[in-house]
């Protein structure tokens, strides 16, 4: 949350990308004093994910997704599109397993 403090960011919110992570971007939201917002997803099948829903306003909004682990960044590119398809203005995304396999980081 350093990291992020020190960037400053305008109209701050901390985006779980999934239920599992609700707990961890509250523990970022508490620290950092942003707005939250959680992203309704299911598994269509292995690493495969279909957006449901954005819970929350993002609109007009600087969107930070905590994810725990990203590996082929499929489900962080359908978040970020849902994000921006809600009116987003810019997103950031951090992880704490940054498995980036195949083409992750080009596709992000």
């Amino acid at each position: 949350m350093d990291h992020f403090r020190k960037l400053n960011l305008p109209n701050l919110t901390v985006v779980s990308p999934d239920a599992g992570g609700v707990e961890r971007a509250r523990f970022f939201r508490e620290e950092g004093g942003c707005s939250p917002a959680i992203v309704d997803k299911r598994r269509v099948e292995m690493n495969v994910a279909e957006v449901m829903h954005v819970i929350g306003d993002v609109n007009g909004r600087t969107c930070l997704i905590i994810d725990d682990l990203i590996d082929t960044a499929g489900t962080l590119v359908k978040v970020a599109q849902a994000l921006v398809n809600n009116g987003a203005t810019t997103i950031y995304a951090c992880c704490s397993h940054p498995v980036l396999s195949g083409a992750a980081v080009e596709i992000f």
